[in-house]
C-alpha cells in the first residue's frame, strides 16, 4: 500500500516505500522522482552558490529555520511501540500532507507515550513539512542510526534493509541541505551510501545528492567525482550530466562543461533547466548570440517557469550591457 502525500514543491521529495506492506516511508531524499512528481526540478550545484554576474541561475527559496521547542526523550531507552504503531505511523503521514503542526503535536505525544523510532520518524517528518529543518535532519540522522543499529522498529514488523537505512540518511541530508549546512549533508549522503548497494537507484540519487554538498562549499572536484560515479550506475539520466555541466562551469572547465551539456539537451531536449544550464554555460564561454537564442527559447515556451525567470534576468542585464558598451564606443 502506498500513500500518495502532497507536499510543498520547493523540497526534495521521493518515491514512497512500502514497509511491510502495511507501512510507508514518508521519503525525501529523491530528486528525481520529485522532477516527474511536480514538474519542479531539484537545485543543482549552481544554486547552492554565487554564479558570476552576468549569469543568472535558477532561483531557490531560502527558508529561515526557527529552532522548535522539542520535548526529547532519552533516545537509548525507549520502550517498544505498541501494536498499532503502523496504522499510527500512516495516519501520521496523512496529515502531515493537511496540517503539518497538528501532524507534529500528535506524533510529539505518540514519542513522549513510548512510540519508538517510528514516531521520531513522524516527528522528524512533521518538522520538515513545517520547515523547522535542522532538527528534522537531526533526527533522521538519529532514526537512520538507531535502524542502522537494530533499534526499534521491530514491533510493527518491518524488514530492515540497507536501502531503508541509507534512504533515511538521504532524508537528513536533503534536510541538512535546506538548513544551510552543507558539511552535515555530506555527512549523511556519505553514510547512506556507506552501507547501500554502490550500483543502486539508492546510491545513484546519493551520489547526486552529494555532489550537490560538495558544490555548496565549492569543492567542484568532489561534485564531479559523484556525479562521474552516478553516471556509471545511469548514463541515459539527463539529470547528471545537467548537474556535471554547472559543476564543470563553476569550476571553469568550459569545454568540459560544454560537453556535458549537450550530451543534457540530447537526452532531454525539452527540459527548461537544461536549456537554462547550456544557455549559461554558452554565456561562459563568450557566445552571447547563442545563449540569447536559448533565453529567448525559454521565455517563449516556458513563460511561468523558474528557468524562465532566470532568463529574463539574464536577457536584460545582455541588454544593459550592450547598451553601455555602444555608449562607451560611441564618440563624444
Amino acid at each position: 500500500m502506498k500513500i500518495v502525500a502532497n507536499v510543498k514543491t520547493k523540497k526534495l521529495i521521493g518515491s514512497q516505500i512500502c514497509w511491510a506492506g502495511a507501512i510507508v516511508l514518508y521519503l525525501l531524499s529523491s530528486h528525481a522522482a520529485a522532477r516527474q512528481a511536480d514538474d519542479k526540478p531539484p537545485p543543482g550545484p549552481e544554486e547552492a552558490l554565487p554564479t558570476s554576474p552576468e549569469i543568472t541561475p535558477r532561483p531557490q527559496p531560502q527558508p529561515e529555520y526557527t529552532p522548535p521547542q522539542l520535548f526529547q526523550p532519552d533516545l537509548r531507552n525507549e520502550p517498544p511501540a505498541t501494536s498499532g504503531g503502523a496504522v499510527r505511523y500512516r495516519e501520521c503521514t496523512e496529515t502531515i500532507a493537511v496540517d503539518p503542526q497538528r501532524a507534529l503535536d500528535d506524533a510529539l505525544g505518540w514519542w513522549e507515550s513510548g512510540g519508538g523510532v517510528t514516531a521520531r520518524h513522524c516527528v522528524a517528518l512533521a518538522l520538515f513539512e513545517a520547515e523547522r529543518y535542522a532538527r528534522a535532519a537531526e533526527i533522521f540522522v538519529e532514526v537512520g542510526d538507531d535502524i542502522r543499529a537494530g533499534r526499534g522498529l521491530f514491533d510493527i514488523g518491518l524488514t530492515i534493509t540497507p536501502q531503508l537505512v541509507a534512504e533515511i540518511y538521504g532524508q537528513g541530508g536533503n534536510a541538512w541541505l535546506l538548513a544551510n549546512d552543507p558539511n552535515n549533508a555530506y555527512s549523511s549522503f556519505s553514510a547512506g551510501l556507506a552501507g547501500v548497494e554502490p550500483t543502486s537507484a539508492t546510491a545513484f540519487n546519493l551520489l547526486i545528492d552529494r555532489a550537490r554538498a560538495s558544490a555548496a562549499v565549492r569543492d567542484y572536484p568532489a561534485a564531479v567525482k559523484d556525479l562521474e560515479s552516478a553516471q556509471i550506475i545511469d548514463p541515459t539520466a539527463a539529470v547528471v550530466y545537467l548537474f556535471l555541466s554547472s559543476a564543470h562551469r563553476l569550476a571553469g572547465d568550459i569545454p568540459a562543461a560544454q560537453a556535458a551539456i549537450d550530451e543534457a539537451a540530447r537526452l532531454a531536449p525539452s527540459d527548461p533547466d537544461i536549456l537554462l544550464e547550456r544557455a549559461n554555460t554558452r554565456a561562459a564561454g563568450g557566445d552571447i548570440d547563442a545563449a540569447k537564442q536559448d533565453w529567448l527559447t525559454l521565455v517563449g515556451r516556458f513563460p511561468e517557469s523558474l528557468a524562465a525567470k532566470s532568463a529574463r534576468i539574464n536577457l536584460e542585464r545582455t541588454t544593459k550591457i550592450n547598451l553601455e558598451n555602444e555608449e562607451k564606443a560611441s564618440p563624444r
